[in-house]
């Protein structure tokens, strides 16, 4: 009896697999180790939408509004460039500046490389970071780094073009360790990142980088 009940709890703490497919990736495929066959649901949070987790997030999701019909174009009535995070057990939902800005404006299109939140939302961590690492395909050799606390209403935007050995800094991956957030390239390249504030001004705001191999 007890190996069942330990079997049963072992199963409800494996995290599932969650992978969008159809038509504009508006249905989602869940599976775990321990079922059989795939379960399939239609989760309207996340239906039409681009998704980030990291263990960072404790569970959090960051979500942006952005995939197109076939032929490319916006659907009707679509909030197209909304973002949010979204927590899937409590529903609980909290509002980010929308991105529309920075989707829509390269004619060449753009990569929005990655995302990460620096810590959850909750009452003893008032200014939890989210970070995006933005890149246009018209100007590879310049990343921007987007960032806000959740609750406010614009992005902070920063600049980062930086080089190694004379070769440009390349990185595609945000993570947080330790409470410090990261970016990073399959070559080597690391960025520590620091959020700042000016003395005597909260709502003056920068990044501060570190590059090292």
């Amino acid at each position: 009896m007890e190996e069942r009940a330990s079997s049963l709890e072992s199963q409800c703490s494996v995290p599932w697999l969650v992978f969008p497919y159809g038509k504009g990736k508006q249905n989602h495929a869940l599976y775990n180790i321990f079922e059989p066959e795939n379960n399939r649901k239609f989760i309207p949070e996340l239906g039409r939408k681009t998704f980030w987790q990291k263990p960072s997030h404790q569970g959090w999701l960051i979500i942006l509004c952005d995939v197109k019909d076939e032929d490319n174009s916006i659907p009707a009535n679509w909030d197209y460039g909304d973002c949010f995070l979204w927590n899937p057990l409590t529903l609980e939902r909290i509002q980010l500046p929308s991105l529309l800005k920075w989707i829509t404006y390269e004619p060449d299109g753009e990569y929005m490389i990655d995302c990460v939140l620096s810590s959850p939302p909750s009452n003893d961590n008032d200014h939890p970071l989210v970070l995006v690492l933005y890149q246009p395909m018209s100007d590879l050799d310049n990343y921007t780094f987007l960032f806000c606390h959740p609750g406010e209403k614009h992005w902070r935007t920063q600049l980062f073009s930086e080089k190694i050995n004379g070769e440009m800094c390349d990185v595609e991956y945000l993570h947080c360790f330790k409470d410090k957030l990261y970016a990073s390239g399959i070559n080597g390249d690391c960025i520590e990142i620091e959020e700042q504030h000016q003395v005597g001004d909260s709502h003056n705001v920068s990044l501060s980088m570190r590059v090292f191999r």
